[in-house]
């Protein structure tokens, strides 16, 4: 077990709002690699996008791996509704936390974990829609629906209903 955490003395930088755009936003942050595969996601737009016609998919990373991108141009996805922004510094990243409606992100490794950008978009109190064990810090720590969407990140129908149910649901996004 090797513990990781964002420090103390930088939690002030995550507190400030800002606002929401008027289209419901997805941030997935991350190099785009095999241990970090998002095309599932790309996969469940066209699903999100049934219910949420000017949904928003924007994708930070470094992209080591093209399957998303390709995955993206075949199902004519626009401009509008993915994005890919490559590397961005870390200010960027916070100022795109705190405009998501939604962050959505897994490991497609062998391992599993919560990761650095999950957290600080809880710290920005952005919901997180991902694939980690409930009992990954221990029993009761994570529930799902209560702090954080939990998804099959191998299914696309599940990926898509967990981003639904935090955008279709402003309570449970607060929460």
């Amino acid at each position: 077990i090797i513990p990781f955490s964002i420090p103390l003395k930088s939690h002030t930088v995550y507190s400030n709002h800002l606002p929401l755009p008027a289209w419901p936003q997805i941030l997935y942050a991350g190099h785009i690699h095999p241990f970090r595969n998002p095309s599932r996601l790309v996969e469940a737009m066209p699903l999100v996008l049934e219910r949420f016609p000017d949904a928003r998919l924007v994708m930070v990373g470094r992209a080591f791996l093209q399957e998303p991108i390709e995955i993206a141009n075949q199902l004519d996805l626009t401009q509008d509704q993915i994005r890919f922004l490559g590397e961005i510094s870390h200010e960027e990243l916070i100022t795109l936390y705190k405009q998501s409606h939604v962050f959505a992100a897994w490991m497609t490794g062998r391992f599993k974990s919560l990761g650095t950008a999950p957290m600080e978009a809880m710290l920005c109190e952005v919901p997180v829609v991902t694939d980690i064990p409930e009992d990954l810090f221990g029993q009761a720590r994570l529930v799902d629906g209560q702090n954080i969407i939990l998804v099959n990140s191998l299914d696309p129908a599940s990926i898509a209903s967990g981003i639904i149910k935090v955008l279709e649901n402003e309570k449970l996004r607060q929460t």
